[in-house]
C-alpha cells in the first residue's frame, strides 16, 4: 500500500474496540480507519500502552490522520454514543452480517482478542451480528474490522 489513502467521507459509520489486548491489531485498526475517515473509539483499558512500538510500527504515521477517541471506561463510552446505534460484531452473534441492514451512524464494537465482551456488554447490546466461519474459529481482529468497513461503508 502506498502512502496515500483513498478519500472516503465514512462518518456514517464508526467503530470501537473493547479493551483491545494486542498492540499490532490496534495499529492496523488505527491505519485501517485513517484510510477511511472512520472514527475509532477505544475502550480502555487496553493491553498496552499508546506509545508502544508494535503499535507505533503498525500504525505508521497514520495515528495523525486517524480520529480516535479514548474511553476511560464502558460506561463513559455508552454516555458518550448515546446517538448512534450499537451494533456488536461477535462469534456468538445471532445473525450474519451480510444479512444485516446497516443505519447512518451505526457504531460497530469489537471485543477483546482472547474474550469478546463481558456477557452483561453482550446482552445489553441488542444488535449483534457475526461473520459466519467454522465453529470455534476466529479470524484476526484487525480482518474483521477491515471486512465491516467494506461491507458496511458508506
Amino acid at each position: 500500500m502506498g502512502s496515500a489513502c483513498p478519500r472516503f467521507m465514512s462518518a456514517n459509520m464508526m467503530i470501537a474496540l473493547f479493551e483491545p489486548e494486542i498492540p499490532q491489531n490496534t495499529g492496523t485498526i488505527i491505519r485501517t480507519c485513517a484510510c477511511f475517515e472512520i472514527p475509532l473509539h477505544l475502550i480502555e483499558p487496553l493491553g498496552f500502552s499508546l506509545s508502544d512500538k508494535y503499535l507505533k510500527r503498525s500504525a505508521m504515521d497514520y495515528n495523525e490522520l486517524a480520529h480516535v477517541k479514548r474511553h476511560s471506561d464502558w460506561n463513559e463510552f455508552v454516555q458518550s454514543t448515546t446517538s448512534q446505534r450499537l451494533v456488536l460484531v461477535d462469534v456468538k452473534g445471532e445473525s450474519s452480517y451480510l444479512d444485516f441492514e446497516p443505519q447512518p451512524h451505526d457504531l460497530f464494537i469489537f471485543g477483546k482478542e482472547s474474550c469478546g465482551v463481558p456477557a452483561a456488554i453482550f446482552n445489553a447490546i441488542p444488535n449483534r451480528i457475526s461473520i459466519p466461519m467454522r465453529t470455534g474459529r476466529s479470524l484476526n481482529l484487525a480482518m474483521s474490522v477491515a471486512m465491516i468497513i467494506s461491507r458496511f461503508q458508506m
